[in-house]
């Protein structure tokens, strides 16, 4: 079965119809980017509470893919939410920032996915914006914690 069809046939599975949606997969050597659009009113649906549903739907298909597409990383995005979230890294992280540079000596946060501590560790090593501070990761599983700082002289 192709990533395609798994696709449609869940989507077409949790309510909607073939011209209700659309799959764009993009396949480089190291990486398949799938972007699928649906109607807005189904976003949470598919995205679900803290993004539980897309990280769940991108589990499967890598679980499902990994004998077929063994040296490629799967990518999943719906209706551009990755890149909305990423924004919202990014503007959370600069208020962080401001304050640890001003009043804190550190930041822990609540539980994150890894998708967002990857994102924040990015952000915070090639973004010349968060130079001063540096990143790191505490724990294991749920108790995994992501800690910022301003970086020692």
């Amino acid at each position: 079965m192709k990533i395609n069809n798994y696709l449609t046939n869940l989507v077409q599975h949790l309510g909607l119809q073939e011209d209700q949606f659309k799959i764009d997969i993009k396949e480089t050597e190291e990486e398949i980017n799938i972007n699928l659009t649906v109607p807005e009113e189904e976003t949470g649906l598919f995205i679900g509470y803290k993004a539980e549903v897309i990280n769940s739907i991108q589990r499967v298909l890598r679980l499902i893919f990994a004998k077929e597409k063994t040296d490629k990383r799967i990518s999943l995005n719906i209706n551009n939410y990755r890149e909305d979230r990423l924004a919202q890294i990014k503007e959370k992280l600069q208020d962080i920032c401001s304050r640890i540079e001003t009043e804190e000596d550190e930041y822990v946060f609540p539980f994150i996915s890894s998708f967002e501590r990857y994102n924040i560790h990015s952000l915070i090593s090639d973004d010349a914006e968060f130079t001063l501070f540096e990143s790191f990761s505490e724990g294991e599983g749920n108790e995994r914690r992501l800690i910022i700082r301003k970086k020692s002289e």
